[in-house]
């Protein structure tokens, strides 16, 4: 017997498109219906309403498709070694850190069912992957979940969360527990088998399932909320027993910038306030080598840190030039990007500069 799927009382009506002629009217019926109900996250009172809202639109695709993220789990292992070197006091969670890359690597190619891609604002569905699975009986199933998982990740790159970064070992479980919130507050006959799917998964993917165990506390729900924040790309959820704890952005840091020599630099852990090691850059390469002619300003003193145009242009209008200038260069760095976003940009701005200087955040 067909599964029969609840009917909203208004439809919203969202874009999808579908060339191949990949899903049946029926199943297209389902997806619109079922991203119209009622289901509040945010400002917003539906999945259609997300979608809509951030001009977001769906592809069903043809074929089947792989994402390896090897190269990210290279990353995330070089970051927590390096940390274990520089920080004993936190050796027992990044080993723990390092145990959870490495059960991930037994599953770093996956086939998926579908993916949200920020840069064009489009979530892609393969159906074509989903009849693979379960015998090709839970393909209308597939869709919806896969569709919520994937709104769930448009939702978190929204205006004022889409300059963090992509935190795989987070975002991932987030966004199967979103997902699964859906399904239970839109009273979908599917959510049993749908938490069984979720849990019955080996990546990270799964603890979406116990997240959803615990759906009734408050701080969780606004952390989903309120998700993306600025924790590190490489942060991980600490999973105990049945528990989990979720990252929040690091407070009460340092930045720090070692000079050949001995000295040391220490500024606020804003991108913004690196200005301390700007004047001192400015001593010892000469001036001429930050300034705009035009304004005979530092001009990395607010572009250099920031890739808000809209702000800097608003508020320093005479640092446009210098903004254009940094942008072409990709000599930027967000005042919200992560940590570790800082610490790489900063040491290339160094570099760019030619100081043989060294940026940590401590």
């Amino acid at each position: 017997m067909a599964l029969i799927f609840p009917k909203p009382t208004r439809r919203v009506g969202i874009t999808i498109i579908d060339n191949n002629g990949l899903c049946s009217p029926l199943q297209l019926n389902i997806l619109q219906d079922c991203t119209s109900l009622d289901f509040y996250l945010g400002k917003y009172n539906s999945l259609a309403e997300i979608l809509n809202s951030l001009g977001v639109k769906v592809y069903i695709c043809k074929g089947i498709i792989e994402k390896d993220i090897t190269s990210f789990l290279d990353e995330a292992e070089e970051f927590w070694l390096s940390k274990l070197k520089t920080d004993q006091n936190e050796s027992e969670e990044i080993t723990k850190n390092l145990e959870r890359i490495k059960r991930e690597r037994k599953f770093s190619t996956v086939r998926i069912r579908g993916r949200y891609l920020p840069e064009g604002k489009i979530i892609e569905l393969y159906p074509e992957e989903m009849k693979e699975e379960y015998s090709g009986t839970k393909v209308d199933e597939l869709l919806v979940s896969t569709l919520a998982h994937e709104t769930m990740h448009a939702y978190f790159d929204r205006p004022g969360h889409d300059h963090y970064p992509y935190a795989y070992f987070v975002e991932e479980p987030l966004a199967e527990f979103g997902m699964l919130l859906f399904l239970y507050a839109a009273c979908m006959p599917m959510l049993s088998w749908a938490k069984q799917d979720v849990a019955g998964g080996y990546s990270c993917y799964r603890y979406g399932a116990t997240l959803f165990d615990h759906k009734g506390d408050l701080a969780l729900r606004v952390y989903l909320e309120n998700y993306k924040c600025g924790i590190s790309e490489y942060d991980t959820l600490d999973v105990y027993g049945r528990t989990i704890v979720l990252p929040y952005p690091s407070v009460g840091k340092k930045l720090q910038v070692y000079i050949p020599g001995g000295k040391i630099i220490n500024c606020p852990v804003s991108a913004d306030t690196f200005v301390a090691a700007i004047d001192e850059a400015a001593i010892q390469k000469g001036t001429a080598a930050l300034l705009d002619p035009k304004v005979n300003k530092l001009w990395c003193y607010y572009p250099l840190m920031s890739d808000n145009t809209a702000t800097y242009n608003s508020a320093f209008p005479k640092y446009q030039k210098a903004l254009k200038q940094c942008a072409k260069s990709k000599l930027y760095v967000n005042t919200y990007s992560s940590n570790t976003q800082k610490e790489r940009l900063l040491n290339e701005i160094l570099g760019k500069l030619g100081l043989n200087w060294t940026v940590s955040i401590v």
